[in-house]
């Protein structure tokens, strides 16, 4: 989860950061595990596909540490997600394989998107009263593609290409600049390697990565 500040909490565990008041601590904590099915067909020919589906139950933030009741604010919020992804052989030597998802607070289970959004919340902006607090877990569209070639048995290249699309509420035009430098609004990626396995277990290789990002807010220092 991200908050105005830059303050990030990780979305499955208790963890505490000063409340503007000062006077208590802002909790974050998730109540219930998640759940996750997965639907696969195997083709031992020409490959595979599946299905995964991810329920998230509860993602909660609270201060109820704070001194004064009337600042206590407590929320929660429901993620989710769907998966399909497969592999297909198209000779002895080429595979390619593909993946599209869609969720709403999937945070960590897509983390090139920011180390992962689960929700973001203006519970930490100066002059945000009880009333006001929001707390929105943050959607996700992302694809990812590419494909295996084995030049030999033991010598293969891999290229990938992988997008993602986050959506957030408008209140996080008023994040700091510390809050707004980790909402990504696009990232994308590409790789490409070669990669050599002399003995089972043991790959040798070489890499190239090219990654870009887009804010959703741009930061005031250009």
């Amino acid at each position: 989860g991200t908050f105005s500040t830059g303050t990030r909490f990780d979305d499955s565990d208790a963890l505490v950061a000063p409340f503007p008041s000062g006077t208590g601590t802002l909790a974050a904590s998730s109540k219930t595990p998640d759940f996750l099915a997965r639907l696969r067909y195997e083709n031992r020919e020409h490959g595979n596909i599946q299905l995964v589906g991810l329920l998230r139950p509860t993602m909660s933030i609270n201060n109820r540490g704070d001194a004064n009741p009337a600042a206590r604010y407590e929320n929660s919020v429901t993620g989710w997600g769907v998966q399909l992804s497969g592999t297909y052989r198209v000779t002895e030597r080429d595979n390619i394989f593909g993946r599209i998802v869609y969720g709403d607070g999937i945070g960590r289970y897509l983390g090139a998107t920011s180390n992962g959004q689960g929700f973001v919340s203006n519970a930490l902006t100066a002059g945000v009263t009880p009333s006001q607090f929001r707390m929105n877990t943050v959607p996700v569209f992302a694809l990812a593609g590419g494909f295996t070639h084995f030049w030999t048995p033991t010598l293969r290249t891999n290229v990938l290409y992988t997008w993602a699309k986050l959506d957030y509420p408008s209140y996080v035009r008023n994040f700091t600049n510390t809050g707004r430098s980790v909402l990504n609004s696009v990232i994308q990626a590409g790789n490409v390697n070669l990669i050599w396995s002399p003995i089972p277990r043991v790959d040798v290789g070489v890499e190239y990565n090219y990654a870009q990002r887009d804010l959703e807010v741009a930061l005031t220092d250009g």
